[in-house]
């Protein structure tokens, strides 16, 4: 965070913002705003601040781990960010939903909170690891939670999850999903892509993983598919 910028109740710290679908998920195809929150507590990390978190030098933003210890690459920078004011990601806005992502969004809980009382008429998703308990207003707003579990996740975020994100690629196994896990009522498998392309085998592993477990679903990435971000 440049130190020059000042933050203030009424604002967050935000690694990168902007306008499309929803590519993943139960809600894709949907236009959202989404908000991408500085701030990590899962991966390689040292806390530098309570709302942007600084690597040790030499250490790679990128890299953080799935709840079974499987590292992958990360496609922004959340650990800088700037400082933008409500009003202005308010005035941003032209969609129903607003998407607060990461990062850990959750580390910012009561600043999204405060944001929804002050904009009710935003539709609000939150996308986390489940390494942060949730407040339970996100519940009296019916916020839509997407957990993507990492190491170190609560089983009460699980539980009171709207969806569960699995990232599949030749590290991942079936018998390694906890039964927390496994007993959700909506779970998607979705293949570990790059930031620009889709990887084909990987779609492939989740294509073979739905054979075994017709209940969960497929999530695409669509944005990738259209070329969008």
């Amino acid at each position: 965070m440049n130190p020059n910028q000042t933050l203030t109740p009424s604002s967050f710290v935000v690694a990168e913002r902007f306008n499309s679908v929803q590519g993943e998920g139960r809600w894709t195809g949907t236009p959202m705003h989404f908000i991408r929150l500085a701030g990590c507590n899962v991966g390689k990390r040292q806390q530098a601040g309570p709302f942007v978190m600084q690597l040790k030098t030499g250490e790679s933003a990128a890299e953080c781990c799935t709840y079974d210890g499987r590292p992958f690459q990360c496609d922004t920078d959340y650990f800088h960010g700037k400082v933008m004011s409500f009003e202005l990601l308010a005035n941003l806005t032209t969609e129903r939903h607003v998407v607060f992502t990461g990062g850990e969004p959750v580390l910012h809980q009561d600043r999204i909170l405060d944001f929804l009382n002050a904009y009710p008429q935003y539709e609000c998703h939150v996308e986390t690891s489940g390494t942060v308990p949730l407040h339970p207003q996100f519940a009296a707003r019916s916020t839509w939670i997407t957990c993507s579990p990492k190491r170190g996740f609560l089983e009460d975020v699980i539980h009171r999850a709207d969806e569960i994100k699995l990232l599949i690629d030749p590290g991942f196994k079936l018998s390694d999903v906890p039964e927390v896990i496994l007993n959700h009522h909506l779970v998607y498998v979705q293949p570990v892509n790059s930031e620009l392309s889709v990887d084909q085998d990987n779609v492939k592993l989740c294509l073979d993983l739905l054979r075994e477990m017709p209940h969960w679903n497929l999530s695409v990435q669509l944005h990738k598919f259209i070329n969008v971000r």
